[in-house]
C-alpha cells in the first residue's frame, strides 16, 4: 500500500507540480540572472512547494474542460463494455466474474450505472487481493499526462503575465502624461482587472458546483490561469522584463500549448488503457 501510495503521489503530484514551478521560474531566472539557491533547505522547500502545486493541478483538472475522461457523457469504463471494444470472450468472462463475485449482471443493455459499480468494484477487489496487473501503472501514467499538460498551460499563462508588463511599461508614459502616476496607474488597472476575473470565476465555480452544471469547470480553469498571469506579472516586476522579447514570450507560450495538446491526447489513451487492464485483470482471476 505504502509503495502504492508513494508512486501516486510521485506521479500524480510532486512531477507535475515540480515541472509547473521550474517553468514559472525558468524566465525569471533567465532574465534576471538569479540562479535559484543550492543549499539543502531551499530544494527541501522546493520540494515541499512543487507537491502542494501538484495536489492544485490534479484536483483543479479532475473536472475541468479538456482533461475529464468522459468522452460523449461515458467514462472509458463504461465504453469499454460496447460491442467491439473488448473481444467477446473477454467481456464473457468479465461478465461471468462479476455475477460470480457481486451477483451483477451485465445482461442490461446500456447500462451505464451497472458498467460502473463492475469497474469500481473489479478494482476494488483486485486492490484487496492484492493481484498483480498493469492498471495501476496506467492510472500513473495518466495523472502525469494530465499534470503535465496543466503544467504546460499554466506555465503559458503565466507568461502572458510577462506580456502584458510588457504592453504595460509602453503605457506608461502616456498614463504619466495624463495623470502623472507613471507604472502605478497601469499596474492598478491590470491588477484590479485580473482580481475582478479571479473573484467572479472562484464565485462561478462555487455556483456551477452546487447546481452541478459546466460553469464550475470553466471557472475553475479560468481562475487558475489568471492566477499563473499574477505570478508571471509579479515576477516580471521583479526581473529585467526587457530581457524577454515579445517574440520569444509568444514563440514558448505556443510551444507550451502544442506540447500540452499532446499530453492531454497522452492522459486520454492511458485513461482508457487504465480501465481496459482492470478489466483484463478481473477477467484473468478466473484461472487463478
Amino acid at each position: 500500500m505504502i509503495d502504492r501510495l508513494n508512486f501516486f503521489d510521485l506521479y500524480a503530484y510532486l512531477l507535475p507540480g515540480l515541472t509547473w514551478l521550474l517553468l514559472v521560474a525558468a524566465p525569471y531566472v533567465a532574465a534576471s540572472g538569479k540562479p535559484p539557491a543550492g543549499d539543502w533547505l531551499s530544494a527541501i522547500a522546493g520540494v515541499a512547494v512543487a507537491y502542494l502545486l501538484g495536489h492544485v493541478l490534479y484536483q483543479g483538472t479532475r473536472e475541468a474542460p479538456w482533461f475529464s475522461t468522459p468522452r460523449a457523457g461515458r467514462l472509458d469504463s463504461q465504453a469499454l463494455l460496447d460491442a467491439g471494444r473488448l473481444s467477446p470472450e473477454v467481456k464473457a468472462r468479465v461478465a461471468r466474474r462479476a455475477y460470480e463475485l457481486w451477483g451483477l449482471s451485465l445482461a442490461q443493455r446500456d447500462d451505464d450505472v451497472r458498467r460502473q459499480e463492475i469497474f469500481e468494484l473489479a478494482r476494488a477487489f483486485l486492490q484487496a487481493k492484492r493481484l498483480p496487473s498493469y492498471a495501476e501503472q496506467m492510472q500513473g501514467m495518466q495523472a502525469l499526462s494530465r499534470g503535465f499538460a496543466a503544467a504546460l498551460l499554466l506555465s503559458a499563462a503565466s507568461l502572458c503575465g510577462w506580456l502584458v508588463l510588457a504592453i504595460r511599461l509602453e503605457w506608461d508614459a502616456t498614463l504619466a502624461a495624463w495623470i502623472g502616476l507613471p507604472h502605478l496607474a497601469s499596474q492598478a488597472f491590470f491588477w484590479a482587472g485580473a482580481l475582478g476575473v479571479a473573484a467572479f470565476a472562484w464565485y462561478e465555480r462555487s455556483l456551477g458546483q452546487a447546481q452541478g452544471d459546466a460553469r464550475g469547470r470553466w471557472a475553475w480553469v479560468v481562475f487558475l490561469a489568471v492566477a499563473s498571469a499574477f505570478a508571471g506579472d509579479a515576477l516580471a516586476g521583479r526581473a529585467a522584463a526587457s530581457v524577454l522579447g515579445r517574440g520569444e514570450i509568444v514563440a514558448v507560450a505556443a510551444a507550451a500549448v502544442a506540447l500540452a495538446a499532446l499530453f492531454v491526447r497522452a492522459s486520454r489513451r492511458f485513461a482508457e488503457e487504465f480501465a481496459r487492464h482492470v478489466y483484463l485483470a478481473l477477467a484473468a482471476t478466473e484461472d487463478r
